[in-house]
Order: structure tokens, then C-alpha cells, then sequence
């Protein structure tokens, strides 16, 4: 399984309006979501960790942490941790206004 996770995504992502035009948050969180959309398609949460995501777009993981808290902040996401150690991050109804 964590093969597939360090190989580069071969899919396309589908991102609503609301976060899309989501002045609030910066272009690399809207790309993030669309992420985490595709990867919560299986399990219905995305469990991926800052740093895959930091390898996959390049950047530090701070960024990553702070693209999340941008998402968490608007309302895009909710994330929840298991046992102390397992996040789940999960997408809330694209459909909301922003």
C-alpha cells in the first residue's frame, strides 16, 4: 500500500467552486483538496501525510500544515485523529457557499 502512495497520481481531481474561488485560501491549498478528494474516494477520508503531500507538490511541510489549517479555517475540510497519531481528513459538502 505505501508504494502506491509514493508514486506519482496518474488520476484527475475535481474541485468545487467553493473552494476554487475561495479568495481565502491559496491556490496550492485549492489543489490540495482536490487531492484529498481523490485520495478519499476509497475509505471516504483521506489519511495521506504531510509529507507525501510535501514530495508530491514540492514544497516544505509547514506549507502543507498551513494549506490545511487554510481549508480547516474556510470550512472545506474537517480532520479528526485517531489513537494519537492516525489523521483523517475529510471533504465537507462542495455545494456550501463561501
Amino acid at each position: 500500500m505505501a508504494y502506491i502512495l509514493m508514486t506519482k497520481p496518474t488520476y484527475y481531481s475535481v474541485t468545487p467552486a467553493s473552494v476554487r474561488y475561495d479568495t481565502q485560501i491559496a491556490k496550492g491549498a485549492r489543489s490540495l483538496y482536490g487531492e484529498m478528494t481523490v485520495l478519499s474516494t476509497k475509505r471516504g477520508y483521506c489519511f495521506a501525510s504531510n509529507s507525501y503531500f510535501a514530495d508530491l507538490y514540492g514544497v516544505s511541510t509547514r506549507t502543507i500544515q498551513r494549506w490545511i489549517e487554510q481549508l480547516k479555517r474556510r470550512k472545506h475540510i474537517y480532520v479528526t485523529i485517531e489513537k494519537r497519531r492516525h489523521r483523517r481528513i475529510y471533504n465537507l459538502r462542495p455545494d456550501k457557499e463561501v
